[in-house]
């Protein structure tokens, strides 16, 4: 049986390679809003894994092909991001202890950000008893990252340059090269 808002229009970026498992594992009124996908396992090593957030819970996929888990929004769960030296860790935390540990490079940053915003954005739901504001989110082409609402360009990807520096700048530094003006000024010339 098809689904037809699986993907809420998410179709096209998701990954190829998980959407069979992903059509199989949700029900039929689910609906996928975000997702990672992890290429570090336990060990650090490269494997590729996923973890997704519905409307309805946090499911992943480990990189041990154990199969999937799943957790039901609650206000005990907790999601936190941290990253050091490259590599980023997704953790998920009840009052008892630790349930779900993902790694993964620096590289899927941009969509463990986005999926980390849609995690806190449902646990918000369920616990204030009120429906969220739909909200336009559009993603850059380049980056990835996420165009907050009423910009039309990506703040990150159209930054301007600074203005460049000044020749003043390098006279400052002249009276550093004082035992080395002979050489340097010809090379200036």
């Amino acid at each position: 049986m098809k689904k037809p808002n699986l993907l809420s229009g998410l179709a096209d970026a998701f990954p190829a390679r998980w959407r069979d498992e992903i059509r199989t594992e949700l029900a039929d009124d689910e609906t996928l809003l975000a997702w990672v996908e992890i290429d570090l396992d336990q060990r650090l090593k490269f494997q590729p894994g996923l973890v997704a957030v519905t409307d309805q819970r946090l499911i992943a996929r480990l990189p041990d092909d154990s199969g999937w888990e799943s957790w039901p929004y609650g206000p005990q769960l907790k999601l936190s991001l941290s990253d050091h030296a490259g590599a980023a860790v997704l953790e998920l935390h009840d009052d008892t202890g630790r349930l779900g540990v993902w790694r993964f490079t620096l590289a899927c940053n941009p969509a463990a950000l986005r999926l980390l915003a849609q995690f806190e954005t449902q646990q918000s739901i369920r616990l204030s008893g009120k429906p969220a504001e739909a909200l336009e989110e559009r993603t850059c082409t380049i980056c990835n990252n996420v165009i907050p609402a009423g910009e039309e360009e990506c703040p990150t990807c159209n930054q301007e340059q600074a203005a460049p520096s000044t020749t003043w700048a390098l006279l400052r530094l002249w009276r550093f090269a004082r035992p080395y003006r002979g050489p340097l000024l010809p090379g200036f010339c």
